[in-house]
């Protein structure tokens, strides 16, 4: 994590007598937010101490069942659990009594993203955990990431991997390429997802689907790689 430099010269010789020797104002004030900023994760588990439980896990940081317990502990924000959130999710879990107990969880969080229902919760909760603090949307590299890891290989949705990933992410960089995600847009795709064939064919276009579905649905169709709305081939 990024720590912001001291933007004044601290290593000024000292003033001589006749003039104040208290910092000036800017100093006092630059010195109290940087203590801010440090205190508000004094009691933090950061990126590196979580990399550490991984290794005491022996699992992956990238593994998906990693996100399933930040969900479990109620984590707020990527790479970073609260004092707070972590003691109380972990006594939730049963686990309190240390890494082994965790590592003895996992199987059970394996075995509940693989139940639709809350892989669903799990999914929507994905959202504002890999957002931006004080964002409401994803940015389009963070998004592209989240939606491999959990709907591209090796994925524990119940189905399995999804076999329009790849065609979805490389036409999100292309057309819409510079932009954020929207929650709505996170949300239906899993319902896409779940609901409508790798064919297209019976993709509803008149249904409230967010227009990113619809314009991926009609490039789909455009190159021949999807089935026309009646079910006929589209070769157009």
């Amino acid at each position: 994590m990024h720590t912001r430099e001291h933007s004044l010269n601290c290593s000024r010789a000292a003033p001589p007598p006749t003039l104040p020797t208290t910092p000036p104002p800017t100093t006092h004030l630059h010195q109290k937010k940087k203590k801010k900023k440090t205190d508000e994760h004094a009691d933090a588990l950061l990126a590196e101490g979580i990399a550490r439980l991984c290794d005491d896990l022996g699992v992956d940081p990238s593994d998906p069942v990693m996100l399933a317990l930040s969900w479990r502990i109620g984590a707020a924000t990527m790479c970073e659990w609260s004092r707070e959130e972590f003691v109380a999710g972990v006594r939730a879990l049963g686990c309190a009594s240390g890494a082994p107990a965790l590592k003895a969880a996992l199987p059970g969080l394996r075995r509940e993203m693989a139940d639709p229902a809350k892989f669903a919760q799990m999914y929507a909760y994905a959202f504002g955990w890999a957002a931006d603090k004080g964002q409401k949307c994803l940015q389009l590299d963070t998004a592209l990431a989240m939606w491999r890891l959990l709907l591209g290989e090796g994925t524990p949705r119940p189905g399995g991997a999804w076999p329009l990933l790849e065609r979805w992410l490389a036409f999100l960089k292309k057309a819409h390429a510079g932009r954020a995600v929207g929650r709505d847009t996170w949300l239906q795709l899993l319902e896409f997802v779940r609901t409508v064939r790798p064919d297209m064919a019976d993709y509803d276009e008149n249904g409230a689907w967010p227009y990113l579905l619809d314009e991926f649905v009609e490039a789909c169709r455009k190159e021949g790689v999807a089935a026309a709305p009646d079910g006929g081939a589209n070769n157009g």
